[in-house]
């Protein structure tokens, strides 16, 4: 008897390691356990701390993150303090806004706080948008030559990103001791040069959401940044963002691009809702990404990836929203223009969401990036 329990032990041995292997074997790559850390959110711009709260309430069963995007409160100690320490009571993630310096000290003394919850700092926004478009203020006003105007894009926006004040005696902080998030809709390769560590993508006004993708990806990975997207307004007036279906789509396209960060753009000024410009389509959409993709196992988080790449010529700082889209806001299409547009739709219909598009910067090297490379002046 005590032989055949012991020959009926080790088989049993001996069936459970062949079935723990056949589990580990064939169990999805994408498991919770093994993921990137995924944040997704969406941002605030009320002014009072009761706003903040109704949002958090609304979305924090479906979210991790939430952007504090308003100067009202991120310039307020008492309202800062007040926020964050509620999205720290529900285990939420959280980035704070200002565009100015001498608020940073406030922020920083926030981070003694509640660092393990606090990501980085939000510190102003479209850089490279407001270049292309010819913003008042912006980096570039003239320039000899493209290299010309990367440089002072790049310098100027670096100096900005270093900047500190004497002030009560002491210096204050640098947008660069922190974790630096933008967002943008052009030029993100120069965004990141300047000094920022996390550039979104705005998905909105139609845009080409794979040459998005491509763009930001592309150069989020040959800088060793990371990357996500938001998504921002669909139309300029009421109901601002596209239909909850619409929005369901490109979240669930970010985390498949394998986006770090997605978030939804909550602000118009002459839309004065409960909640912002989302409506409830707009929360059942990100529920659903929340519960049964991002928690889903069978969905790949991060699953398509770069095939191939779409290398532009180096400081070409062409805004490529239409084959007559401006160089730098300052010159108009040139003779490089309509070859990079034709190769830029010959690849997007080929590899769609599996075409990323960097610069041929010798500061980056690719070459052993991409099993497959395209140069934007190739014939064959």
């Amino acid at each position: 008897m005590r032989r055949g329990v012991a020959v009926l032990i080790i088989a049993t041995l001996v069936v459970a390691s062949l079935v723990t292997a056949f589990l580990v074997y064939y169990s999805p790559r994408n498991s919770n356990s093994d993921k990137k850390p995924f944040y997704f959110g969406v941002s605030f711009y009320g002014e009072t701390v009761e706003e903040a709260k109704l949002l958090i309430d609304r979305v924090k069963n479906f979210t991790n993150l939430f952007i504090i995007g308003t100067t009202g409160i991120s310039y307020n100690e008492t309202k800062l303090t007040e926020t964050c320490q509620y999205l720290v009571d529900h285990d939420m993630y959280f980035m704070i806004y200002s565009d100015n310096h001498r608020r940073l000290q406030v922020i920083s003394d926030i981070v003694k706080k509640y660092g393990d919850n606090f990501l980085g700092h939000y510190f102003d926004n479209e850089q490279g948008g407001r270049q292309l478009d010819l913003y008042d203020y912006r980096w570039v006003y003239e320039a000899d030559n493209y290299t010309d105007a990367s440089n002072q894009f790049v310098q100027g926006l670096k100096w900005w990103l270093n900047r500190r004040y004497y002030q009560n005696r002491t210096w204050t902080p640098a947008p660069s001791d922190f974790h630096l998030f933008t967002y943008d809709y052009a030029l993100y390769w120069f965004d990141y040069k300047a000094g920022y560590d996390t550039v979104f993508a705005e998905f909105g006004w139609n845009n080409t959401i794979a040459q998005e993708i491509g763009l930001v990806r592309g150069a989020a990975k040959m800088q060793n940044k990371s990357w996500g997207t938001i998504i921002t307004w669909t139309y300029n007036h009421p109901p601002y963002l596209a239909s909850g279906d619409d929005v369901f789509d490109q979240m669930r396209l970010s985390y498949e691009c394998g986006a770090e960060y997605v978030v939804v753009f909550n602000y118009a000024k002459d839309l004065d809702g409960p909640y912002g410009i989302l409506q409830d389509e707009h929360f059942e959409a990100m529920e659903l990404l929340w519960n049964e993709v991002a928690q889903n196992p069978k969905v790949v988080y991060g699953g398509i990836e770069a095939e191939a790449v779409l290398v532009l010529p180096n400081n070409y700082g062409w805004g490529m929203r239409n084959p007559n889209d401006k160089i730098w806001g300052l010159w108009d299409v040139d003779d490089k223009s309509e070859q990079i547009w034709d190769m830029l739709q010959k690849y997007l219909e080929q590899y769609g969401t599996q075409l990323d598009i960097i610069y041929d910067d010798v500061e980056f090297p690719f070459e052993e990036k991409y099993s497959q490379i395209y140069y934007w002046n190739q014939t064959g």
